[in-house]
């Protein structure tokens, strides 16, 4: 800044002296005429600097997974009302692989309580994928690949297995 001081200042000031402006009123002018050049490259850098960070934010989205809490908005409504279905259908099928495997002194065995709980599963991520090796390297346009990465904790699972024995 100094140097742009001296370097423009001096020679600015000799011009407006010369066209028969004063000393201090060329100063003045000159360091006004200055201060919006400084201004103006301040607001310049300021600007690219703000467009760079924008170009950036779009890049890292594009590349990076979104935390998808839309879709966990989504999952947590739809588990409220799907959630007994699934259970049920789940101690159906958990019923059938047990009685397949019942030990020769067990007569037969009863559920009386299967819920996988009021907590829904989550996505931790998702990330739409323009590139699929199932569709030729390039995703058609009419379609949407997302690579969803999925949790589930179960706080209120409650299984309950009775055994009727032939031991007494």
């Amino acid at each position: 800044m100094p140097a742009l001081l001296c370097g423009v200042l001096g020679p600015l000031c000799w011009l407006l002296g010369s066209q028969g402006w004063s000393f201090p009123y060329a100063l003045w002018s000159s360091s006004i005429i200055i201060y919006a050049v400084c201004g103006l490259r301040e607001r310049l850098r300021r600007t690219a600097k703000l467009e760079a960070d924008r170009i950036a934010f779009r890049k890292r989205v594009l590349q990076e997974d979104e935390t998808a809490e839309w879709l966990n908005i989504i999952l947590f409504r739809v588990w409220q009302f799907h959630e007994p279905l699934l259970s049920s259908k789940l101690r159906q099928a958990f019923f059938e692989k047990l009685d397949a495997v019942r030990p020769s002194g067990v007569l037969a065995f009863e559920i009386p309580l299967f819920t996988l709980g009021k907590k829904s599963p989550f996505m931790s991520s998702a990330r739409i994928i323009t590139r699929h090796p199932l569709f030729d390297s390039k995703v058609p346009e009419d379609r949407i690949v997302m690579h969803m990465n999925m949790g589930f904790q179960a706080p209120g699972l409650e299984i309950v297995i009775l055994a009727k024995t032939s031991y007494g």
